[in-house]
Formats: structure tokens, sequence, C-alpha cells
């Protein structure tokens, strides 16, 4: 993901308090000189009174706040892609490219970045449809999220399942394929089985939904749903 420090000292070094924000004028800059863009006005309201939590504000002070603008740069609004095309989703779920995250929780390095909750957040208003948990051992019985070995900070799993839950069909009902990596005891792996059952409730798949037909659903079978991928040890199974 686009570290914010990144954003803030080298695409916007250019631009007058742009640590703070950009103004209204220097937005419209920002699309002509680093987007190749020349967005009309009716479309920078667009994408304006879409994306800037404080809309009013905006209008009031012609200054857009950096968080917003940040949010911006990942969203559809900002996509590369047209993504007004019309697909057939009624095949079985593994015939599509699924738009998918590795390390979703990391907001920077591999090996000493900080680990947030908001990572998921932005990685699904993006669009993405499989993001990764890696499930560690945590105190107290409560598993955490963490790049295992490495300086990375640590953030803790229910956060992140409750984080998936509010906006995991912010963009697309289409499902959402939890990856796990799991390094959980067997403990843990009930608790984290508990959390999901208790937080994603129905959403959850939680068994074949065809039985007697050998493919997979498709994904217009699978909206509204999340799907865990986890390796299943049969030796360990309860």
């Amino acid at each position: 993901m686009l570290d914010a420090k990144f954003v803030k000292e080298e695409i916007l070094k250019s631009y007058k308090d742009s640590k703070k924000g950009l103004s209204i004028d220097e937005f419209h800059r920002f699309y002509q000189e680093e987007q190749d863009q020349d967005i009309s006005k009716d479309r920078r309201k667009f994408i304006l009174n879409k994306r800037v939590s404080g809309r009013k504000q905006v209008k009031k002070t012609g200054f857009v706040p950096f968080q917003d603008f940040y949010t911006m740069l990942f969203s559809r609004e900002n996509d590369i892609l047209e993504g007004n095309k019309s697909d057939n989703m009624a095949y079985s779920l593994n015939y599509y490219w699924i738009n998918s995250s590795h390390n979703t929780y990391l907001m920077g390095h591999q090996i000493t970045g900080n680990s947030s909750v908001e990572a998921y957040i932005r990685t699904l208003l993006q669009g993405c449809r499989c993001v990764e948990l890696d499930c560690i051992d945590g105190p107290n019985d409560d598993p955490i999220v963490w790049h295992q070995n490495t300086l990375c900070t640590k953030i803790r799993l229910f956060d992140v399942i409750r984080a998936i839950n509010r906006f995991a069909f912010a963009t697309t009902d289409y499902p959402v394929i939890l990856s796990i990596e799991n390094h959980l005891c067997i403990e843990q792996q009930i608790i984290m089985t508990e959390m999901m059952k208790k937080v994603f409730k129905t959403k959850l798949v939680s068994y074949d939904l065809y039985p007697q037909n050998p493919n997979l659903p498709s994904p217009e079978d699978l909206k509204k749903k999340i799907l865990v991928k986890n390796k299943k040890n049969p030796a360990r199974n309860r």
C-alpha cells in the first residue's frame, strides 16, 4: 500500500501545506499534473462529494484535508479502469481472477512496519476480495495478527474481524475470502472460530452450500458471504 508519509513528502512536496491537505485549485492541479487528467468541474465536485467526510467544511474553507485526499487516492473514483463493464458472475468461483492482498495488515515495511486494522478497511474499500490474516497465538487467549519473527507491530484478531464485518461489502456484494496463515494452537484456533461465528453470523459460509454439485458456488451465489481459506490439518480437526 502507498504509504501516507511518501504521499506527503514525495508526491505532494510541491504543494503548499500538503501535509495538512490541498486547496480546491491544488486538488484540480493534482489531477492535471500527477494523473494527467483534465477533469471537469462537475467530475471534481462528484469526487469531493463522494469521498470527503466534511463536505460542508470544504465548501466553506475551500480546503481538502489530507486524510480525505489520501482516502480518495485508493477509492474507486481514482481507479485506472472504468469499472463499468458488466461480466457474467454465474460461473464457478475458480473461473475468475480474484483481487487479492498479501500481508494485508501491514501499512509499510515488511520487517519493521506498522500493522493496522485501517489497512484492512482501506483494502476492502478499494474492492479487494481476498485479504490475508497471519494468525498467531496471543496473550490471555486473545489471538493476534502479526508478521511473525519480525519487528512489525501486532494487532488483535478480534479487531480485524470486526472491521472486515463492517466494510466487507462497502463497495460490492461479491464474496470476501479470508486467507488464513494459521499459526494458532488448537485452543486459540477454537477461539478464532467462535469469534468469526459471533461477528459474521449468517455471512460466514460454514457448510457446503450445494453438496450435490461438484463445482464451487459462483460469485453470484456467494453475494454478501465471507469464506475462510485455511489449510486443514486432519490430525487436529475437531
